[in-house]
């Protein structure tokens, strides 16, 4: 028994360092980030599972085929193991979010097993502090996808296959399928774990693996699980092309040359991966660049290594340095040549890869300080214990580092002003009236808002309508982001017509309007409501309590002076057209308000079509509000002071032909309440 706890007193570290991850990335689970689309895509399809029976996904109805009723999925194992653990913890995003947590701690589990017991216990400890200060893995471990789960299925199909091998155990074999064939209706980009087997298999036995038992039980193991889908596909064909039909996000590979357009957009994926783009509120990126310079040394080193020793065949195709070598190449040009959405959402997929190439080189260097150590040479001795000294102190530098890292990212998330999608549902519960039905053009996530509606919702958001989507005389609550009004294009008329129930402005999302399509005389009569939301912060601010505001300051036709150049100010600009633009800055004026304070901004202008208005720190000059006109001629808005209450208002007018451009009036409210 004491020989055995020793052999795996090692768990005990691997339990400290998950629990310490789990531990920082469940804080504020529910609240940090708030949701995207896709999360609120990943609850949807359980939601319908739970309460209707179905493996349906009305949110793209649109698109026909009877996906409202019945899904053709490329995820049903992934559907079915979340509703399983839905039904048992309450449907919800805070549950989604926890299931996925989870998968990723297991993740951390299989990729340690695999660097154990190929590489020794030290291996597979660096292997997985490695994962685990990754930025990108640390922060998608946090949202509700289905990509945690399939790398899972990845890392056992690949352990159990080994484990196959090396025992000649069809069950390992038959579950090692099962696993690669539970991977891919998770996510079918795994595949790749498919293409690496059969790679071993070959390098292994050569073209005899078409004559050994083990190629096909892995084969009928892994078709016994995709079966449903196959099978259902090609009986139900037309629903399934009808569905699937525009789907040219994930399936440009299959266009002429798309394979190439994949392949040379490809750094774009590992420089979004190392700048952590697309990520809210992830950990400082430090740590993640020295993971990525270590695997590109030790992928180098493993290169070099295997070309040297390739002679040897039977040698070469039984190591596991070379069973992970090959493996994680082959996933690098599976996502390089195939995977054609070059975001870090898939990274994931090739960090504990990434991380075992790494490990390989640690137990290498471990395995050559035990040659020194019982060499006869006077020197070997101190080399060795200047060796063990030094790695001992860079793990606890790193240990350090990473502690540190964990830190400032939970001071950054537990910062109580940080605003919450629970405030965003208020405001657009308060505007929709209950008899309607919300749709909406290009944010999904908004239905977290109405899941009770799921039968009417859709978006339009990733493939084009066929034919102008005509709304006229039903009964929607069209939520649109202005950002968006090139495809409500598509509307038919466009969205001017249909009558305006409320705006949400200034979100951490952005801004919303809301439209009625319907013709019912209530509605159309009904009381336009505006919310003011101060973008990353908490809180907002109703229409009825800015008409209750106190005017502080005021202006009429304030002259205008070249405000000098500030790099914060000219990043403030979102839109497409404007970056390009940046446009010429103006002082307005610079004023003293109370600190940690509301106020209402409104300013009306003439002689130029754009131009906005900026609301900065007059310490620091850091943009506090930016305020874009929702008329050609005013601009209004809400901002918070901050801890000083120093505020300096710029006007940035963009264009060339500005010259006749004046600024009729500029007056700031002080909010007496706000609603938090």
């Amino acid at each position: 028994m004491t020989r055995r706890v020793k052999l795996h007193a090692d768990f005990l570290l691997f339990a400290l360092i998950t629990g310490a991850f789990v531990y920082t990335a469940a804080q504020r689970l529910t609240d940090i980030p708030m949701p995207d689309s896709d999360e609120a895509m990943t609850l949807q399809v359980p939601y319908e599972l739970l309460t209707r029976g179905k493996l349906a996904f009305p949110m793209y109805q649109y698109l026909g085929g009877n996906i409202q009723n019945v899904w053709h999925s490329f995820s049903p194992v992934f559907f079915a193991a979340l509703a399983g653990f839905l039904k048992l913890f309450g449907w919800g995003l805070t549950q989604a979010r926890a299931f996925n947590l989870i998968t990723a701690a297991l993740m951390l589990f299989l990729t340690y097993l695999i660097a154990r017991r190929n590489f020794g216990w030290s291996a597979a400890v660096v292997t997985i502090l490695l994962v685990v200060s990754d930025s990108v893995f640390f922060a998608r471990s946090r949202l509700a996808r289905n990509d945690m789960l399939a790398a899972c299925f990845g890392l056992l199909a690949f352990y159990l296959y080994e484990r196959a091998e090396e025992k000649n155990n069809r069950w390992y074999y038959l579950l090692s399928g099962i696993a690669a064939g539970a991977g891919v209706m998770c996510h079918t980009n795994l595949i790749y774990i498919l293409v690496v087997i059969l790679a071993l298999m070959l390098m292994r036995h050569g073209w005899r693996l078409i004559k050994t038992s083990g190629t096909f039980i892995f084969g009928a193991g892994a078709l016994a699980v995709m079966s449903y889908e196959l099978v259902y596909d090609i009986i139900d064909y037309n629903n399934f092309v009808l569905q699937n039909r525009k789907d040219t996000v994930h399936f440009q590979v299959l266009e002429p040359l798309g394979w190439w357009t994949n392949l040379i957009a490809e750094p774009h994926r590992y420089a979004e991966w190392y700048q952590v783009r697309g990520v809210k509120y992830a950990p400082t990126p430090e740590l993640l660049h020295l993971f990525l310079i270590l695997f590109c040394l030790s992928f180098a080193y493993l290169l070099i290594r295997t070309l040297l020793r390739i002679r040897d065949w039977r040698k070469f195709s039984s190591e596991p340095r070379t069973h992970v070598l090959v493996s994680t190449l082959i996933i690098v040009l599976f996502f390089a040549i195939v995977t054609q959405r070059k975001v870090t959402q898939y990274v994931i997929h090739l960090a504990p890869w990434f991380a075992l190439c790494v490990g390989i080189v640690v137990s290498d260097l471990r395995e050559a300080l035990r040659r020194i150590k019982v060499r006869p040479e006077r020197w070997a001795r101190p080399l060795y214990i200047g060796s063990i000294s030094t790695a001992a102190l860079l793990i606890l530098i790193y240990a350090t580092a990473l502690y540190r890292q964990d830190r400032r990212y939970l001071v950054q998330i537990r910062n109580p002003e940080l605003s919450t999608f629970n405030e965003v549902k208020a405001a657009l519960k308060t505007i929709v009236p209950d008899e309607l039905c919300p749709v909406s053009i290009g944010s999904a996530y908004t239905w977290l808002a109405f899941p009770e509606k799921d039968q009417c919702y859709f978006a339009y958001m990733e493939a084009p309508l066929d034919e102008p989507l005509n709304l006229d005389g039903k009964d929607y609550a069209l939520i649109v982001r202005p950002r968006f009004l090139q495809r409500a294009k598509s509307l038919t008329g466009g969205v001017g017509r249909y009558y305006l129930l409320g705006r949400v402005e200034n979100t951490a999302y952005g801004s919303f309007d809301i439209y009625y399509t319907g013709s019912d005389p209530r509605l159309l009569s009904r009381q336009r409501k505006r919310f003011f939301f101060f973008d990353w912060r908490r809180g907002f601010v109703t229409d009825d309590q800015i008409a209750r505001a106190k005017e502080v300051w005021s202006v009429s036709k304030p002259l205008l002076t070249e405000a000098p150049s500030s790099s914060a100010a000219q990043q403030e600009s979102t839109d497409d057209d404007e970056r390009q633009d940046r446009g010429a800055l103006f002082d307005v004026a610079e004023l003293t308000l109370k600190p940690e304070s509301t106020y209402y901004i409104n300013a009306r202008a003439r002689g130029v079509s754009r131009w906005e208005l900026l609301v900065l720190d007059s310490r620091g000059g850091q943009p506090i509000h930016r305020i874009a006109p929702r008329e050609e001629d005013l601009a209004d808005g809400v901002f918070k002071t901050w801890s000083e209450g120093g505020v300096r208002i710029v006007v940035r007018k963009f264009g060339s032909k500005s010259s006749d451009f004046a600024l009729e009036s500029v007056g700031i409210q002080e909010v007496l309440s706000s609603e938090f």
